[in-house]
C-alpha cells in the first residue's frame, strides 16, 4: 500500500497535463478560473508536489464539464440551423411548386382559348340560330308588323271608334230632328189652321168693337138732341147725368177694348215663338268635317 501512494507520475505526464490545460483555457476565455489555473500550473515547477497533482484533477474535471455543455450548446445551435436549413428548402420547394401549378393553369388557360378560337362547326350553327332568334324578337318588336306597330294600329283604331260613336249620336239627333221635320208639314197645317182661326176671331173682335163704337156715336147723337129739347132748368142735371153715363160707356169701352187687343197681341207673341221654333227645327244640321268613312278602314294587322 506504501508503494501504491508514494507513486508519482513522472515528468512527461505532468508536461502533457500542462498542455492540455493551455489549449482548453486558450478554446475557452470566458472560464477566468480555469485560466488562472493553467497559469499557476505553468508557474509551478515542482515536480514532486501533491498539491499540483490534486489541482490538476480538478481543473480536468471542470473542463470536461464545460466541454460537455459546449457540446450541448452546439448541437442545439447545429440543430436550429440544420431546422432553419430544412424550412428554407422547404419553402423553396412550395414556391417552385406553387409556381409550377400557376403556369400549368395558364397553360390550360392559353389552350382552352386556343381552342375557343377554332370553334366546332355545330357552335357556330348555334351561334348563328341564337342570332337569327334574336333578330326575330327584334322584328316582333319594333318591324313593321311588330307588337309597336301593332298597340299603334289598336290605338288609332280605339280613336276612330271614338269618332264613329260620336258621329252616330250626332246622327241620331239629326235623325230626331229629321222626324220632327217629318212632321212639320202637319204642324204647318194646323198652325196656318189657328193662324185662320186667330184671323177670324180678330175679325169678329174688331167687327164687334166697330158696332159697339157706331151704337156709341148713336147714344151719344142720341143724348146730344134729347139735352136740346129739354128745358133750360132741368138742363144742368141733365147734361150731368148724361155725360157721367156717356163717360162711363167710354171708359167700359176703352177697357174692354184694350182688353181684346192684350189677348190678340199676347196670342200673336205666341204663334211667333212657334213659328221662330219651326224654323230652328227646318234649318239643316251639317255633320262635323273631320269625320270621313275614309278614315275609318282599319289598319292590317
Amino acid at each position: 500500500m506504501k508503494g501504491v501512494v508514494d507513486y508519482k507520475h513522472p515528468k512527461k505526464m505532468k508536461k502533457r497535463r500542462q498542455l492540455d490545460a493551455l489549449v482548453d483555457t486558450i478554446k475557452l476565455p470566458r472560464s477566468r478560473k480555469n485560466s488562472a489555473s493553467a497559469q499557476e500550473l505553468l508557474d509551478c515547477h515542482s515536480d514532486s508536489s501533491e498539491v499540483d497533482e490534486l489541482t490538476l484533477s480538478q481543473s480536468s474535471s471542470k473542463k470536461k464539464r464545460c466541454c460537455i455543455c459546449q457540446s450541448i450548446v452546439a448541437r442545439i445551435g447545429l440543430f436550429m440551423v440544420t431546422m432553419a436549413c430544412l424550412t428554407t428548402c422547404i419553402g423553396i420547394i412550395w414556391v417552385q411548386w406553387h409556381l409550377r401549378h400557376e403556369l400549368d393553369s395558364l397553360r390550360k388557360q392559353v389552350t382552352s382559348a386556343q381552342n375557343s378560337e377554332s370553334v366546332s362547326p355545330d357552335v357556330l350553327k348555334i351561334q348563328s340560330q341564337l342570332a337569327e332568334v334574336n333578330k326575330s324578337v327584334t322584328n316582333m318588336k319594333t318591324g313593321p308588323y311588330g307588337l309597336q306597330e301593332t298597340t299603334n294600329t289598336i290605338t288609332s283604331i280605339k280613336n276612330k271608334l271614338k269618332e264613329l260613336t260620336e258621329a252616330n249620336t250626332r246622327l241620331q239627333s239629326s235623325v230626331a230632328a229629321s222626324k220632327e221635320v217629318l212632321e212639320l208639314p202637319s204642324k204647318m197645317n194646323a198652325l196656318s189652321t189657328m193662324l185662320a182661326t186667330l184671323g177670324s176671331d180678330f175679325k169678329d173682335f174688331m167687327n164687334m168693337q166697330t158696332s159697339k163704337y157706331i151704337e156709341l156715336e148713336k147714344r151719344v147723337t142720341a143724348v146730344e138732341i134729347e139735352a136740346k129739347e129739354v128745358s133750360k132748368d132741368k138742363t144742368s142735371l141733365l147734361d150731368n147725368k148724361a155725360s157721367q153715363k156717356l163717360s162711363q160707356e167710354l171708359i167700359n169701352y176703352n177697357i174692354s177694348l184694350h182688353t181684346g187687343l192684350q189677348s190678340v197681341n199676347q196670342e200673336l207673341e205666341r204663334q211667333s215663338v212657334r213659328m221662330s221654333t219651326l224654323e230652328e227645327f227646318t234649318k239643316p244640321q251639317p255633320l262635323s268635317s273631320s269625320f270621313s268613312l275614309n278614315n275609318t278602314k282599319p289598319q292590317p294587322l
